[in-house]
């Protein structure tokens, strides 16, 4: 199992490279997954607009390319893996886009699966300590 859960690593780190977004906050668990985003402008191919990459463009490769893994792994195919709801929110500053992180890393420790944040290996509190870094910044 170590095996193909390092290989799912290095292609989610590969997809995650070659997206057009920054994420800043994440937490994943059996019950779902939180992710924080931001669109990364692009430049249309004459280079000379910029704009940002729609949400849902972002949600549709992330739910398409993270099905297709887990399908893999599991030996699945052709059956859906998520559900069709997602919750999108637009972080409107700073103070709340530093509150939806504490949110997302909290939610382990809400459950009461670990004590702090940074216990949970699968979240953005556990990647910053892994890196040693003291503060919030992109993952990417």
């Amino acid at each position: 199992m170590r095996s193909r859960r390092s290989r799912a690593t290095r292609r989610r780190r590969r997809f995650r490279a070659s997206s057009r977004l920054v994420r800043s906050g994440s937490r994943s668990a059996s019950t779902g997954i939180h992710v924080l985003l931001k669109p990364k402008r692009v430049t249309s191919e004459g280079g000379q607009e910029a704009s940002y990459v729609l949400v849902k463009e972002i949600t549709k490769k992330l739910k398409g390319y993270t099905a297709r893994e887990a399908n893999r792994i599991l030996g699945r195919t052709g059956q859906h893996f998520w559900q069709e709801e997602s919750f999108d929110h637009w972080s409107r500053d700073e103070d709340e886009f530093f509150r939806i992180i504490a949110y997302i890393e909290n939610n382990p420790v809400k459950a009461g699966l670990v004590t702090r944040p940074e216990d949970w290996q699968w979240s953005s509190a556990a990647e910053r300590k892994r890196r040693g870094w003291t503060k919030i910044q992109a993952l990417t």
